[in-house]
């Protein structure tokens, strides 16, 4: 690698990233059952963990001229996948921010109160809702890139 301290700082913050969106996949999987649970936290960690690993051992790997494209479309789906989580971990801090002034208000200005619950019937709250928003938006934009992969006008 050639700039090896930008690499590892990068890989850092991608690590990061990844244990802020799970905080957010685990908000939105609160009421699936267990194997669903499971299966959705194996399969984030195993593309994420992939991503990661695929990042450090790509400067290593020489490719020959068909194989440049599966290099590059390798890497440009990293870079989607880290763009999609940065979008989507934008939604969560404005969640978190406003949590945190909420519960910074409570504290100030009302004594022995709770914070946000889940209202009765089909309601979700605002930090669900801002989770699946994130989420949405973040897989948007990742699935926006797979379908520029295989583009519908099929240039030759």
């Amino acid at each position: 690698m050639r700039n090896t301290p930008f690499w590892w700082i990068l890989i850092g913050f991608m690590v990061l990233l990844d244990i802020y969106v799970f905080q957010a996949l685990k908000v939105i999987s609160v009421n699936a059952a267990v194997k669903t649970k499971l299966t959705i936290y194996i399969v984030y960690w195993f593309i994420s963990v992939s991503a990661i690993v695929v990042l450090l051992i790509l400067p290593y790997l020489h490719f020959e001229h068909q194989a440049k494209l599966f290099r590059n479309t390798l890497f440009a789906c990293i870079a989607g996948l880290f763009f999609a989580k940065l979008i989507a971990s934008v939604f969560f801090l404005v969640d978190d921010l406003r949590r945190g002034v909420q519960w910074v208000a409570g504290k100030i200005f009302f004594s022995n109160t709770e914070g946000e619950t889940l209202q009765e019937g089909e309601k979700i709250s605002r930090s669900v809702f801002m989770s699946w928003t994130g989420m949405l938006m973040g897989g948007g934009l990742f699935g926006s890139l797979l379908y520029g992969f295989n583009n519908k006008y099929r240039y030759q």
